[in-house]
């Protein structure tokens, strides 16, 4: 995280990256965040020091990291812009985003070759752009989505 002081956190792009958790605990009791956020490379450490960000003005991307869970985002309601979860090669399961209620714009889950389920969006209701499921090899269930009422653009899933 590059910011001069706490003030001027995040108020444009956020980029945090693994190996650097004293980056990371300025985010430490934070309940949001005004734009986007790139989780790059984290630990399961470093991801719970954001376990009280409830709202993401912006998109979340979580690409590339040797997560098993996204524990550390169970207070994530709401995402402004766009959630993408890519190439995590180690993660299991996305039940840290179970408390994730909308997302604004597109969710797009790919290349995550460990994934087995996506149950935890059991309570996301709404997805404001397109849902994309792509290329999980390990994921034998998409059922979770019981309470999506709403995608404002299409869905594919392959």
């Amino acid at each position: 995280v590059k910011a001069s002081d706490s003030s001027e956190l995040c108020k444009g792009f956020c980029e945090l990256t693994g190996c650097c958790s004293t980056d990371w605990g300025v985010f430490q009791g934070m309940p949001e965040v005004q734009h986007d956020v790139v989780i790059l490379g984290a630990s399961e450490t470093e991801l719970q020091l954001l376990s009280e960000l409830a709202v993401i003005k912006g998109d979340l991307h979580i690409t590339n990291n040797p997560l098993v869970t996204l524990d550390g985002l169970a207070n994530l309601t709401s995402i402004g812009g766009s959630l993408l979860i890519e190439q995590n090669a180690n993660l299991l399961s996305v039940d840290g985003l179970m408390n994730l209620k909308t997302i604004a714009g597109n969710l797009t889950i790919r290349s995550n070759e460990a994934l087995l389920d996506l149950s935890a969006f059991r309570n996301l209701t709404s997805v404001g752009g397109h849902l994309y499921i792509q290329n999980n090899m390990g994921l034998v269930s998409i059922a979770g989505f019981g309470n999506l009422a709403a995608v404002g653009e299409d869905i594919r899933i392959e």
